[in-house]
């Protein structure tokens, strides 16, 4: 509503009124008594032209009309007594005396009853005049009012939606900000790491925040960087943006040092600003630099650029600079998971090394248990092969007995190859690999190696039937029983009980894992160590790493199992862990 409505003041009516309608009354009985003098001086002239009686009235009426008219009723009966007086005197016969004779009695008494009705109607049309002039001033000056509430309405309404305009403005912007926050969140957590999550930024900004750029810099000491960037299409020279001395590049510098939210527009003239060429030719009329701001510091900047003068005021600033600073606790977020990952691989290494270590470790405390061992056979081979020689010597040979001594000389090779076979597969750094396994030929193997150090230990195995297969590294299970019998071997080494007893035990315990038993009669340990024999580096040996214990646990573990140490000070101490079974 911009158009007003023009109104006549109340001025201009009463000066249109006053000439007729305010003039006093002497002034219009005045006016009548001219009239009646210019109609009689007509008359008078005229009187030689045409001689006739009917044309003594004519102009007298005119002047009672015009003198009622003028001045209402009084002057009109004012006028028709002077013209009745006028018509005797200076028309009627005998001219220029006053006598009235009863012939005239009607005529005069007719034209004054005429003179009166005028005067009466021209009095009732000036009081109706009067009236309606009375209510146009009242209806202007109603008008008047009424228009100039009309004007401060319209300027309040201007106002208002003016207001309402920039309030719906700034709502639309705050609640793109809240969008383009969302989104950034939702990139947080669909990003698979700091790269697609930048790309994920700057397109948000562009789709939803529906801005005309974005580009993400990291700052690596202290250097602009662009490291990925979003535009509306049809967007041209985007280089210009982050290139050295180019739009942005000042501005995404200063920002970083100071670590604020920084908008500009065009209109600022600052040198931050886009060139002149070049944000007209892509409509950029504004822009904001947003720190990505975590615990650790300025982690880089993000650029934003608008084709609205207003955009980027101070609350649209702020929600966007806290969704810069979710996207920067994202940022740290993958840093440090990949940190963790390097971590990760480096310790897993690490252990692996340190399994080998340990590995080679026990095979060394082995050596004298291998070397009798592959004697054994080797013994076992050299005598059957001179029995075989005796038999064959005889006259006539001894075939059947030959045969079987050849047949003891083949058993004997190979249990000297499965020995070397086993000291082999543990010695090598093999990555683990699982496979169907029966719990019992493992223990059996470990029993072969260690059969040699038991010479004065009594083995008690109570192997259980018919388990099923479980899902495990052969060389890994070896290692972790092999570490627990030795363990429990060197326990009873200084024990002085009469009899020196290592219990092996295997079971099913659900439907889900085995579970197997070492234990012994040693010593046994304290009840607050039975949790810290499993930490790394912690030994009850002399000359012991630590790592042998932590190590079987790890191992556990990473096959779905657990183990865990009961004791009994004084009566030894008991070791059990379980294995998943081979899923069918």
């Amino acid at each position: 509503m911009t158009d007003t409505i023009q109104a006549v003041p109340a001025r201009e009516v009463k000066l249109a009124r006053s000439w007729r309608h305010r003039c006093p009354g002497p002034v219009r009985l005045l006016i009548a008594i001219l009239l009646v003098g210019i109609a009689w001086g007509i008359t008078f002239g005229l009187r030689h032209l045409i001689d006739a009686p009917s044309f003594q009235t004519p102009f007298f009426v005119c002047a009672i009309v015009l003198s009622s008219w003028i001045g209402g009723a009084g002057p009109g009966i004012t006028a028709t007594l002077l013209s009745i007086f006028a018509i005797e005197y200076s028309f009627t016969e005998p001219r220029y005396t006053i006598g009235f004779t009863w012939s005239e009695v009607p005529k005069f008494t007719v034209f004054f009853l005429a003179g009166g009705f005028i005067s009466l109607l021209a009095r009732r049309q000036r009081r109706d005049e009067e009236a309606l002039l009375v209510a146009r001033e009242s209806l202007e000056e109603k008008v008047c009012e009424r228009t100039a509430e009309l004007e401060t309405a319209n300027v309040q309404l201007t106002a208002e939606i003016a207001e309402r305009k920039r309030a719906e403005s700034a709502l639309q912007r705050l609640n793109r900000a809240w969008r383009v926050r969302g989104m950034l969140n939702r990139s947080v957590a669909r990003s698979a790491d700091e790269q697609e999550l930048a790309s994920r930024a700057c397109q948000a900004l562009i789709r939803v925040g529906g801005y005309q750029l974005a580009w993400l810099a990291s700052a690596d000491n202290g250097v602009v960087r662009a490291e990925a960037h979003a535009s509306v299409s049809g967007f041209q020279d985007k280089q210009e943006a982050w290139a050295a001395g180019g739009t942005g590049h000042t501005l995404a510098a200063k920002s970083m040092l100071a670590g604020v939210a920084t908008a500009c527009t065009l209109r600022d003239r600052s040198p931050d600003l886009p060139k002149d060429a070049w944000a007209a030719r892509n409509g950029v009329k504004a822009v904001l630099a947003l720190p990505l701001i975590s615990e650790g510091g300025i982690m880089g900047v993000l650029m934003v650029y608008s084709e609205e003068w207003d955009a980027f005021d101070k609350k649209e600033a702020d929600l966007l600079q806290e969704a810069a600073n979710d996207m920067a606790q994202g940022i740290a977020l993958f840093r440090t998971r990949a940190a963790k990952a390097t971590a990760e691989t480096a310790l897993k290494r690490t252990q692996e090394e340190l399994e080998r270590v340990a590995r080679a470790t026990t095979m060394g405390e082995l050596t004298a248990s291998i070397a009798h061992e592959i004697n054994q056979p080797l013994a076992a081979v050299v005598t059957n092969a001179n029995a075989c020689l005796r038999w064959l010597d005889r006259e006539p040979p001894e075939l059947d007995e030959a045969r079987e001594t050849a047949r003891r000389i083949i058993r004997d090779g190979k249990r000297g190859s499965e020995v070397l076979a086993r000291i082999r597969a543990l010695l090598k750094n093999e990555a683990p690999k699982h496979e169907p396994l029966a719990v019992n030929e493992v223990v059996e193997e470990i029993l072969a190696l260690t059969r040699s150090s038991m010479t004065d230990i009594v083995l008690v195995k109570n192997l259980g039937e018919d388990l099923p297969l479980v899902d495990g590294d052969r060389v890994q299970l070896q290692q972790v029983l092999l570490n627990l019998v030795l363990n429990a071997v060197e326990a009873m080494k200084d024990t002085e009980e009469p009899q020196k007893l290592l219990r092996l035990e295997t079971r099913l315990t659900n439907d889900s894992e085995v579970e197997v038993t070492v234990a012994d009669t040693g010593p046994g340990l304290a009840p607050e160590m039975l949790d810290r024999v499993f930490t790394t580096f912690f030994t009850t040996k002399a000359n012991g790493l630590g790592m042998g214990l932590a190590i079987c646990r790890s191992i556990l573990e990473q096959h779905g199992g657990k183990l865990w140490a009961e004791s009994d000070p004084g009566a030894g101490a008991t070791f059990h862990f379980t294995i998943p079974l081979n899923p069918p």
